[in-house]
């Protein structure tokens, strides 16, 4: 109890408990387990890395697949995270192999498994194929990097989403990059789409390439005809190869071209039907009331929510009237909308409300059509809401339709964006006041750590701030003590050399890739370390490049590793 106190402040401590007893209350997403890998292809001797993530649950009893045809170098490594957005919590926990391909052919990793609530999930398969290279084929050196504009689709209908990626094909380094000039895109709507910045492998002729999404947007066409796209032109910063230190390399740059493209926009077919919306992709429509019997005396609100492959502000509200011929439906507004990535394609949601006053009684389906044009097919289609039954009895005839809707005006409207089922009160509840007494629960729990902070003030601050640098510097070292113990003298080296930049780059909250030889001093004053500790710092660098490429490497690996913790703990201490 007292490490944990040492290492969180009383805020952080009310605030954490008062978020966990909160978040175990509110609506969680759908649970997804998933395999991923950054490479469907290698060559023999090759590395890849797979990784199984578990969705919205903490899961128990996960259990790897065998790998068979590889050989396992780490893992698992696990890796996690937690949000909570408008009271809807999301987390993500990742178990991941480094796994080295030995033999050539088509191997498939297996299910990994893992129990959430008393259920099994399991990942869908993943093959892999690993190849031979043929070392008497030749490889120009002018190929080792090229970009590419690669279309989702290049024979599309008008409205139809493409999804364009500028991709970088690369078998070097890159430390930067920078658009200069960009493809005309006139005659489509443009949205940015997130982009994943880790790269995947892939195996062209007789290399193998990391390829990098450098930007993906999605366009939506609105003209028919056919339009070149392309190129663009891109400037890389690549490390120089005439620099002799081999961690501080300076960058040149490397500027190139993409390829030339183009895109041919048919326009829909002219057998469209009266009710067509004038939207083109992939659609669903949910519907759902706030009340299930109603009199002609009140009103009702019906929400109606459009999930498509379009952005949500193109998106309009359907005209209903034609169907609730037996309504006096009032013009819709928007209570919410939501644009995401989903399978690489840009996703929303819509939802409108309707307010409706009954005209005859009477029992009703309310049931909603939706046509559009569907883009697999290649046909007009008309999709139906989900079935609403509805009681309409009789009232006393004594308000009109406006001043029904005039009163109802005055009600709360419902606001919950997703169709589910309508939630009661939180104020006064069950759980209102569950929480409201584990919080009231917590009050012991700032007494003790009160009566630790006095404690505490006895102490010498720098003897704690030492204590917990140490265990810091034990921590980012804990894999080089792994190969210092089993004798791999360039593993050891390379780790050290990764502990200490990216020590650098934590603190200074940048990419690694940013630490050059001649700013790597200024990012240390910047932290106000001792010069005494910069130039020690930098001779252990130094003599960990000397270790990776000499011919005979300095094997006092146990020195090193005391002498970078020891620089490790003098830094965190003195900051």
């Amino acid at each position: 109890m007292k490490k944990i106190f040492g290492h969180i402040n009383y805020i952080k401590l009310f605030s954490i408990i008062s978020l966990l007893i909160i978040s175990s209350f509110t609506s969680f997403a759908q649970v997804n387990f998933y395999a991923t890998t950054d490479a469907q292809e290698v060559f023999q001797g090759s590395y890849i890395e797979v990784e199984f993530t578990v969705e919205n649950a903490e899961g128990k009893k996960f259990t790897p697949p065998d790998f068979k045809g590889f050989r396992v170098i780490s893992g698992p490594n696990t890796s996690s995270s937690y949000s909570i957005v408008n009271g809807i919590s999301s987390s993500k926990k990742s178990y991941s192999y480094t796994l080295l391909a030995t033999k050539p052919g088509i191997y498939t990793i297996n299910p990994a498994k893992i129990t959430v609530r008393k259920k099994t999930y399991k990942t869908k398969p993943i093959t892999v194929k690993v190849l031979k290279k043929d070392q008497t084929k030749s490889t120009k050196k002018d190929n080792d990097i090229f970009a590419k504009i690669e279309l989702s689709d290049s024979v599309v209908y008008a409205g139809q989403q493409i999804v364009l990626k500028y991709n970088l094909y690369t078998t070097r380094n890159i430390s930067n990059y920078s658009f200069r000039s960009e493809p005309d895109l006139d005659g489509f709507r443009i949205i940015e789409l997130n982009n994943n910045t880790r790269g995947i492998r892939k195996i062209i002729g007789n290399k193998e390439y990391t390829v990098f999404t450098l930007k993906k947007i999605a366009l939506f066409p609105q003209k028919t005809g056919t339009f070149d796209i392309g190129p663009a032109y891109i400037v890389l910063q690549i490390p120089d190869k005439r620099s002799r230190n081999v961690f501080f390399r300076s960058t040149k740059a490397f500027p190139i071209y993409t390829n030339n493209t183009s895109i041919l926009v048919k326009p829909l077919p002219g057998n469209a039907p009266d009710d067509f919306s004038g939207n083109t992709g992939k659609f669903k429509i949910y519907v759902k009331t706030d009340k299930s019997r109603v009199s002609t005396d009140d009103a009702f609100s019906l929400k109606l929510q459009i999930a498509s492959d379009n952005p949500s502000k193109y998106i309009e509200a359907p005209q209903i009237n034609e169907y609730l011929k037996d309504f006096e439906i009032y013009d819709p507004k928007v209570i919410g909308k939501k644009d995401f990535e989903q399978n690489g394609k840009l996703h929303s949601k819509k939802t409108f409300e309707y307010l409706i006053v009954p005209q005859k009684p009477g029992n009703y389906t309310l049931k909603i059509p939706f046509t559009y044009f569907d883009t697999d097919s290649s046909k007009y289609l008309t999709i139906y809401s989900n079935p609403i039954n509805i009681k309409i009895i009789k009232g006393k005839n004594n308000q009109n339709a406006k001043m029904i809707i005039e009163k109802y005006k005055l009600r709360p409207l419902m606001s919950d964006l997703s169709l589910m089922k309508k939630k009661s009160p939180f104020f006064g509840s069950f759980s209102f006041w569950l929480i409201l007494a584990l919080l009231f629960s917590t009050l012991p729990l700032m007494y003790l750590y009160k009566r630790h902070l006095i404690k505490q003030r006895n102490i010498d601050p720098i003897i704690l701030k030492r204590k917990k640098a140490a265990k810091i510097a034990l921590k980012r070292l804990k894999v080089a003590k792994k190969y210092m113990d089993e004798n791999k003298i360039s593993a050891f080296y390379k780790e050290i050399s990764d502990a200490l930049l990216k020590y650098v780059a934590d603190k200074l909250n940048i990419p690694t890739i940013e630490l050059s030889k001649e700013n790597v001093r200024t990012k240390l004053q910047s932290l106000n370390i001792s010069q005494e500790n910069i130039e020690e710092y930098i001779k252990l660098l130094e003599t960990c490049e000397i270790a990776l490429y000499a011919a005979n490497p300095d094997k006092n690996m146990p020195e090193m590793y005391n002498k970078t913790a020891e620089l490790l703990t003098k830094v965190e201490a003195s900051m």
